[in-house]
């Protein structure tokens, strides 16, 4: 499960507050939702590349995934290599419980080239916390990562391993897409 905290604007994803849903990463596959600010909350699809949400029960692309969503937040495998590679100064900031998993935290700061690439429009460095999964393979269990006191983006990943009920959109629509 992915969920996506967003504070401030963001031009990639409108007026969106939250993303969430239950993923799959080969081939990616996430099957969720989006609340906008204004509390509205439209069923969503990821799948490969395209990102389609439901508008009035018809199912309407809005844009390549890797243009939407930052990579480095998809990709868990590899995004957090990348993220935990460009933080500067990383340090150990003790021990937490997310969602029931015992968690590091590691702070630092994120270049500002690094940060351009969660957010294009980012104009200096960002603050970052991540926590990573403490006891087996090093998941990343949140992220934040605060780009002004106005802009943050906090990701949160869960259930790792636990089977889910994916649907691609043509799939729902009953048409190939």
């Amino acid at each position: 499960h992915i969920r996506i905290d967003l504070k401030g604007e963001f031009s990639r994803v409108g007026q969106a507050s939250v993303i969430e849903g239950d993923a799959q990463v080969r081939p990616l596959v996430v099957n969720g939702q989006v609340t906008y600010r204004t509390g509205a909350v439209t069923p969503l699809i990821v799948a490969g590349d395209t990102v389609s949400v439901d508008i009035g029960g018809v199912w309407n692309e809005v844009g390549r995934t890797s243009v939407v969503i930052p990579p480095a937040v998809i990709d868990l495998s590899e995004g957090l290599p990348t993220i935990m590679g460009s933080i500067e100064s990383p340090q150990r900031a003790g021990s937490e419980m997310i969602d029931g998993t015992e968690s590091t935290r590691i702070t630092g700061t994120m270049p500002v080239n690094a940060a351009k690439d969660l957010l294009p429009e980012a104009t200096g460095p960002a603050d970052v916390s991540v926590w990573v999964r403490s006891a087996g393979d090093p998941l990343l269990v949140r992220m934040l990562v605060d780009f002004s006191p106005e802009q943050a983006i906090t990701v949160t990943v869960s259930k790792w391993d636990v089977p889910v009920r994916v649907l691609h959109a043509a799939f729902i629509t009953g048409v190939a897409g």
